[in-house]
C-alpha cells in the first residue's frame, strides 16, 4: 500500500481521531487516552479563542481592517504544520500497531478461554 492511500485514510476530524486511539491503544488505556485528547484538545481550542484576536489586534497597527484579518487567518495556519507532520509520522505506523493491538487482544482472549476450560 502506497503512502497516498494510507494519507487519505487518516483525518483530523473528531470521529476518525477517536477511531484512530481508540485502534492504536489497549483498553485499559483508552479511557486516559481519550480523556488526554479531549483535555489538550480543550486547551487548543481556548488558546486558538485568545491568540486570533490578540495577533489580529497586532497587525492593526501594521495593515488597515481587513489585511489583519487576512494576515492572521494565514499566521494561524501555521500551528496546524506541527498537527500534519504528527499524523503523517503516525499513517507509517498506525497498520502496524493496530496489528499489534489486534494480536495482543487474540492472546489475551485465548489464554482467558484456556483458564475456563
Amino acid at each position: 500500500m502506497d503512502i497516498k492511500c494510507k494519507i487519505s485514510r487518516m483525518s483530523a476530524d473528531a470521529p476518525n481521531w477517536f477511531a484512530i486511539i481508540g485502534d492504536v491503544n489497549l483498553p485499559e488505556h483508552r479511557g486516559t487516552v481519550f480523556g488526554l485528547g479531549n483535555l489538550i484538545n480543550g486547551i487548543g481550542r481556548g488558546i486558538g479563542s485568545i491568540i486570533f484576536p490578540a495577533i489580529s489586534s497586532a497587525l492593526l497597527l501594521y495593515y488597515s481592517e481587513p489585511l489583519n484579518y487576512f494576515w492572521s487567518l494565514i499566521l494561524i495556519q501555521l500551528f496546524f504544520i506541527p498537527t500534519g507532520i504528527c499524523y503523517l509520522v503516525a499513517c507509517f505506523y498506525i497498520e502496524k500497531d493496530i496489528t499489534n493491538i489486534k494480536n495482543i487482544l487474540l492472546k489475551r482472549a485465548n489464554e482467558y478461554r484456556k483458564e475456563k476450560e
